[in-house]
C-alpha cells in the first residue's frame, strides 16, 4: 500500500486544471507543530507527528450523504406536485414534458437523476439519444442543447452561453466536454455540466453539478486573501500571521495565486483562489485554499470569504490500493503498476476497494472458480486467499509471464481480472450506465437505484 494525494471527490476540477500544478512526493515527511507567527519552525520541531483532521462538508452537516432523487415514468407528476422544493419541483415538470414528446420505447427508458439542488444529476435515454443529428462542431451542439431545452436545467439561456469548457476529449467519435459555471467572474465550486456527443452530432447525455440558479452571493470578499489563508490554516489547526509571501501572481479573478508555505520552506507552497459555492438554497463566497501542514496533512479547504467559517476540509492524503496489471493486452506493451482508486467522483475516496485486503470491491468480487459453480474456489495458493487475489498491504503485484502457463499465476490473473471490472464500470459510469441506470454496485450511495448487485466475475 503506498501513499498518495488524493485528487477527488470536492475539487477534482481545479486540481486537475493548469493552474494547480501538484506535484509531490510519495515519501513521508516529519509533521510541523503551530509556528510562532512570522518565524519557520526549527528541524527538530518539523519531527513531531500530528494525526490529520477529519474531513468535513458543511454540506453533509447532519445526514450522511447528498440526497438524489429518481424521476420515474410514473412518478416525475407526482414529484412535480407534492414536492416543495422548488427547483426539483421544476425540474420534475420538465422532464414529464421532456417526456411526454418522446416515442413510447424512449419514454420509459428516460433517465432523470436530480440532485439536492434542483439540478439534473444524470439525464439519457437507455439505447438513444437525446437530440436529433446535426452537423456542428461538440461545443456548439452541446451549448445549443442546454440552451433549447433551458426548462431541463439549473441554467438560463444565458448560463448556457457563460459556460467556460475545461475539457474536451474525443473517444472514437463519442465527444466528451466538461465546463464549469462562471458566476460574476468566479468559478462555481463542484459546479460543472458535463455533455456527451456522439459522431452523428446527437447528444447522449448531461450532467450537472451544484450550480448557481439564481441565488445571491456577495461577490467582495470581507476577508481578504491573507485573512482567508490564515483562517484556512488555523482551521487546519496551525496558527500563521496573515500575511504570506506571493510566489506566482493569478493571471486573470477566476484562477489561483500560489504563495509560501508559512510553516516550513520545505512543504507545499499554498494556493488559493476566490469561488462561489452552493450551500443549500444559498450561494457562498469562499477561499479556496490548498495548505500542506504537515506529514499526512494537506487539506483542500473552503473558507466563507465574509464570516471565515470552515465550509469544507478534505485531506488529499490518502492510502491506496494498487496492482501491476496489463492495462490492455500481453502483445500490446508491458504490465504496469496502477492505482485501484479509480473516478472518485463516482467511487467516492474510496476507491474500488476501500480496505480489503483481497480482489472484493463495491462494484465488482474477482477470484478463481475452476469448477464453475458461481462460487470462490477454496484455494490458498501464494497470494491468494479463498480464491481471490490477496494482498495484506493491497499492494497486488505478482509475478506473471507469458512463457508460463496462466494456470500457474492465478494471483496475477485474478487482479488484472479485478482491474477491468472496474475499469469498465467508470467508464461505462461516465456513458450514462449509473445508479439509477440499474449499474452494478454494492453500495448506491444513495444515488438511486438498488443496490448490493456488484460483478461477481
Amino acid at each position: 500500500m503506498r501513499e498518495r494525494l488524493l485528487v477527488g471527490v470536492l475539487g477534482i476540477a481545479l486540481v486537475a486544471a493548469s493552474m494547480f500544478p501538484f506535484t509531490r512526493s510519495d515519501a513521508k515527511r516529519s509533521a510541523q507543530p503551530d509556528v510562532v507567527p512570522g518565524e519557520e519552525i526549527s528541524a527538530a520541531a518539523a519531527r513531531v507527528k500530528r494525526s490529520p483532521l477529519p474531513d468535513f462538508d458543511i454540506r453533509l452537516v447532519g445526514k450522511g450523504e447528498f440526497a438524489d432523487s429518481d424521476l420515474g415514468p410514473t412518478d416525475d407528476a407526482e414529484s412535480a406536485a407534492q414536492n416543495k422544493d422548488a427547483a426539483r419541483q421544476a425540474r420534475a415538470s420538465a422532464v414529464k414534458n421532456f417526456r411526454a414528446q418522446l416515442r413510447p420505447e424512449a419514454a420509459r427508458n428516460l433517465r432523470a437523476t436530480v440532485n439536492e439542488t434542483g439540478a439534473l444529476k444524470n439525464f439519457f435515454i437507455d439505447g438513444e439519444a437525446l437530440s436529433g443529428p446535426q452537423s456542428d462542431i461538440p461545443d456548439n451542439i452541446a451549448r445549443g442543447f442546454l440552451r433549447k431545452q433551458a426548462a431541463l436545467f439549473a441554467l438560463s439561456n444565458a448560463g448556457a452561453d457563460t459556460l467556460r469548457l475545461e475539457k474536451e476529449d474525443n473517444d472514437g467519435g463519442t465527444t466528451f466536454l466538461d465546463y464549469s459555471q462562471i458566476v460574476g467572474g468566479l468559478k462555481v465550486f463542484e459546479g460543472n455540466v458535463k455533455v456527451v456527443v456522439n459522431r452523428d452530432g446527437e447528444v447522449l447525455n448531461v450532467r450537472e453539478g451544484f450550480l448557481i440558479n439564481g441565488q445571491a452571493v456577495k461577490l467582495r470578499p470581507t476577508l481578504d486573501e491573507a485573512e482567508g489563508i490564515a483562517k484556512a490554516f488555523e482551521h487546519a489547526g496551525r496558527a500563521v500571521t496573515a500575511s504570506f509571501a506571493e510566489t506566482r501572481a493569478r493571471d486573470a479573478k477566476d484562477q489561483s495565486a500560489s504563495f509560501a508555505n508559512p510553516l516550513h520552506s520545505g512543504l507545499e507552497e499554498v494556493l488559493s483562489e476566490l469561488n462561489v459555492v452552493r450551500v443549500g438554497d444559498a450561494a457562498r463566497l469562499a477561499w479556496h485554499v490548498y495548505a500542506d501542514v504537515g506529514p499526512d496533512e494537506w487539506y483542500e479547504m473552503l473558507v466563507d470569504a465574509h464570516t471565515g467559517e470552515l465550509l469544507l476540509r478534505h485531506n488529499l492524503y490518502v492510502f491506496e490500493a494498487q496492482g501491476t496489471i496489463y492495462t490492455e493486452a500481453p502483445d500490446k506493451g508491458a504490465r504496469q503498476l496502477v492505482s485501484f482508486v479509480g473516478d472518485t467522483t463516482i467511487n467516492t475516496a474510496a476507491g474500488w476497494m476501500g480496505t480489503s485486503t483481497v480482489t472484493t470491491g463495491n462494484n465488482a468480487e474477482a477470484y478463481l472458480d475452476t469448477d464453475a459453480n458461481n462460487s470462490p474456489d477454496a484455494n490458498n495458493g501464494t497470494g491468494l486467499s479463498n480464491g481471490h487475489a490477496s494482498a495484506a498491504n493491497q499492494d497486488f503485484t505478482f509475478p506473471f509471464s507469458t512463457t508460463v502457463d496462466p494456470r500457474t499465476q492465478q494471483a496475477a490473473v485474478v487482479t488484472n481480472l479485478f482491474y477491468f471490472n472496474n475499469f469498465m464500470h467508470d467508464f461505462s459510469y461516465n456513458l450514462g450506465f449509473t445508479e439509477s441506470a440499474r449499474n452494478f454496485q454494492t453500495n448506491n450511495y444513495g444515488r438511486g437505484g438498488l443496490g448490493n448487485d456488484s460483478v461477481m466475475a
